[in-house]
């Protein structure tokens, strides 16, 4: 503004100068006009570096959690495989526990069938014994016939002899 002033005050040999002012001038408002577009640009950039840093912080907020879940997830896995092998464990000790009942079982199983063996053969003696105690008995009661034959008959003799005497 001040080299148009001078260029008019400088008459015919300021026009050369008023010409470059005036170019100053129009430079002077591009420029302006250019700041004011990189200014808007610059707060343009600012607002989108402002949301992309508050996007960054949520995502490392989510990532966080993210890393806190899958911390968590790998305890649980971790969790999960030791009662696995605690339970692998408890079911082999439960087979070997099942192996040796199942040894117990058939010898329980032959002892049985022994004594079973064993009560019949006492079973068949007890009848044999029976068997022979009726026997006996029959040949007791036999007997107790003969000899009261031989009472009646050696009673008879003395009863005889006495007519002898």
């Amino acid at each position: 503004m001040n080299a148009s002033i001078e260029a008019e005050s400088a008459g015919d040999s300021g026009k050369g100068f008023a010409v470059v002012a005036q170019e100053i001038r129009k430079l002077a408002v591009r420029s302006k006009e250019l700041t004011n577009q990189i200014a808007g640009i610059i707060e343009e950039i600012k607002q989108k570096s402002d949301r992309l840093s508050d996007e960054i912080e949520i995502s490392k907020e989510v990532g966080k959690r993210q890393t806190q879940l899958i911390n968590s997830a790998i305890k649980s896995t971790e969790a999960v495989y030791k009662n696995t092998e605690q339970l692998i464990s408890t079911s082999e000790r439960i087979e070997h526990s099942n192996d040796s009942l199942n040894e117990i079982e058939t010898k329980v199983s032959e002892s049985l069938d022994k004594i079973s063996a064993s009560t019949e053969e006492n079973a068949a003696g007890t009848e044999q014994v029976s068997a022979n105690a009726e026997e006996v008995s029959a040949s007791m009661s036999e007997l107790a016939v003969a000899i009261r034959e031989l009472i009646d008959t050696a009673d008879e003799l003395v009863k005889h002899s006495k007519l002898f005497k």
